[in-house]
This record gives structure tokens, C-alpha cells and sequence, in this order.
């Protein structure tokens, strides 16, 4: 996850890119992009030969830097009013100030622990990651309407969304999650129902919890290209509304030992171009060979199929 909020920030930054530390003592006062390198960052104030780079766009860590205290990111946010991405991860982040509010400019932000995000009305994509305390989702979320991705990964004591806020995330495309081992979906379908009509992505890896697909996700039936289920040992069955999935491209179920069929009329997504079952039930898997399965008239028609 932290690689791809790495090269984000790397393809905003394309003009200049500069590796600083404490101990740098030239750097192009024209950079665009940080690339911080320290440890013990909660010992030490926010590093003064900075103050005068007045062109950062983006800002993030170039190894785990371990504590940081919310003083250094207090100041590095009021130092660069004009960030487009702020990415936290690597950190061990008290919290993140509510000032981050103030960056009228940000497009992706990425923390590790708790924080205040409101007011970011043009924030694009949000990665929430390592959060070993959150338990819901930060109150602001109805602020970020025009959020496209949502990734969450590694946040243990996360159960659930909030189930007043999904509805305002209307430019929502993308939904990651990942190793949430305490989060039911199911118990949220009130919530979920909000999903927007131009949702398009949708991959959920390691929740151990869950068993379905909420039904709310057949809000975006219409419009869903890509769905992936990995890692989810409850996981025992695809919805029947998956077959109105029209726009469909792309299905992936890796490593769901419960799961041991496909909805019926599968044959009716005449847009899926790979699909791929990797280590599900036993029976699936012969259901599906090539030819000769019983699921095989329905699946034959796709380009790309890969089943072990």
C-alpha cells in the first residue's frame, strides 16, 4: 500500500523530487516533492532550512521513520499551505492536527492514526492505514464530497462504516479493504445502500467476517468494473444480483475456502473479460474445468479464465 501512495506522489511531483534529512545543506528552493528521511522525530523540531520552499506539493516519508509528534506535523501543514498529497504512512503519528482541514488544496491524504479531516472538500483519494484504535470511521467523512478512493488497510479494531456519512461520499469509484479482522459489513446494510451510481472498484482482502456481499452494493450493479474477494475464509457465497453487473470487466476470488458456486446466468455478463478462482472450494473448482464442468457453458465465453 505504501508503494502505491509513493508512486502518487511521484507521478504529481514529476518536475522535482528532492531526498532531504536534518543534515541536508542544498536543496532546489524550486522542489515540488519531499522525500524525509529521520528517526526520533518526536525530539526534534520541524526542520527550519525548509521554511523557505515555497513550491512543495507533496510530502512523505522515504522509510519508517517510527514517533513523530503532532507539533512536527502541525508545522510541516501550516509550513506548506499548497500540498496536493500528504502522506503520513511510515510514522507512528500521535495524531494528525485538525488544521489539515485549512489544505484547500489537498487531493490524497494518507495517516496512520487517528485525526481530524474535516473541511476537505477536494480531497480525491484517502488511505487510512495501521490504525489499531479506530473503531469507526472519522465523523468528517460527509465533507468529502468529492473523494474517489477509499483505501483502509491494517485498522484491526475497525467494525463497521458510518452509517450516517457513506450517503455524502458521492464521487466515490474505489473501495479497498484490507486486514480489518473485526469489520462485518453485514451489519451495516443500511449504510451500504448509499453506495453511489458511478461506483466502479471494489476489493476486499483479509476480512475475516464476511460471509456476503452486502446487498447495498447493488446500488452500483450498473456501473461495477472490477470486484476482487481475497483472503476471506467466511466468504461462502456470490449474490444473485451479481449478474446484473452490465459492466462488469474483471472478477477475482482467491482463497475463499467456503465459496463452492457461481450465481445462476453468470453467461449474461457478456462484458467480464477475466475471471479468475484460485484455491475456493474443491467443488467449484471441478464445476468450472475446462469443458466439461457443469459451470463451464456459462463461463466459456470469457477471454481470460484462471482457475486452480
Amino acid at each position: 500500500m505504501h508503494d502505491l501512495v509513493h508512486d502518487l506522489a511521484l507521478s504529481v511531483a514529476t518536475e522535482e523530487v528532492s531526498h532531504v534529512n536534518y543534515d541536508t545543506r542544498n536543496i532546489f528552493y524550486g522542489t515540488h516533492h519531499l522525500l524525509f528521511s529521520a528517526v526520533r522525530l518526536e525530539e526534534k523540531e520541524f526542520p527550519h532550512f525548509l521554511l523557505k520552499l515555497n513550491k512543495v506539493r507533496s510530502f512523505s516519508f522515504q522509510f519508517k521513520v517510527g514517533p513523530i509528534s503532532k507539533t512536527f506535523v502541525d508545522a510541516l501543514i501550516k509550513t506548506f499551505s499548497y500540498f496536493r498529497i500528504l502522506d503520513l504512512n511510515g510514522s507512528e503519528c500521535e495524531e494528525v492536527p485538525g488544521s489539515v482541514g485549512k489544505l484547500k488544496h489537498l487531493r490524497m491524504l494518507n495517516f496512520p492514526k487517528k485525526g481530524h479531516a474535516e473541511g476537505l472538500t477536494s480531497l480525491q483519494r484517502l488511505v487510512i492505514c495501521h490504525c489499531d484504535d479506530l473503531g469507526s470511521l472519522l465523523g468528517g467523512m460527509k465533507n468529502f464530497t468529492a473523494l474517489r478512493l477509499l483505501s483502509i488497510y491494517k485498522c484491526p479494531s475497525l467494525t463497521s462504516f458510518p452509517t450516517e456519512s457513506m450517503k455524502y461520499l458521492t464521487s466515490l469509484e474505489i473501495l479497498w479493504m484490507s486486514k480489518c479482522e473485526k469489520l462485518n459489513l453485514l451489519a451495516e446494510e443500511d449504510t451500504m445502500k448509499e453506495l453511489p451510481r458511478g461506483f466502479l472498484s471494489l476489493k476486499l482482502r483479509d476480512i475475516p467476517k464476511l460471509k456476503e456481499l452486502p446487498r447495498g452494493f447493488e446500488n452500483a450493479a450498473a456501473t461495477i468494473k472490477y470486484i476482487k474477494i481475497e483472503h476471506c475464509p467466511s466468504f461462502e457465497i456470490l449474490p444473485q444480483w451479481l449478474i446484473k453487473c452490465t459492466s462488469l470487466m474483471k472478477l477475482e476470488l482467491v482463497n475463499c475456502a467456503l465459496l463452492e458456486s457461481l450465481p445462476l446466468g453468470m453467461h449474461q455478463l457478456t462484458t467480464l473479460r477475466y475471471l479468475c478462482i484460485m484455491n475456493c472450494f474443491e467443488n467449484l473448482g471441478r464445476k468450472c474445468k475446462w469443458g466439461t464442468g457443469e459451470y463451464w457453458p456459462w463461463i466459456s465465453q470469457i477471454p481470460v479464465i484462471h482457475l486452480k
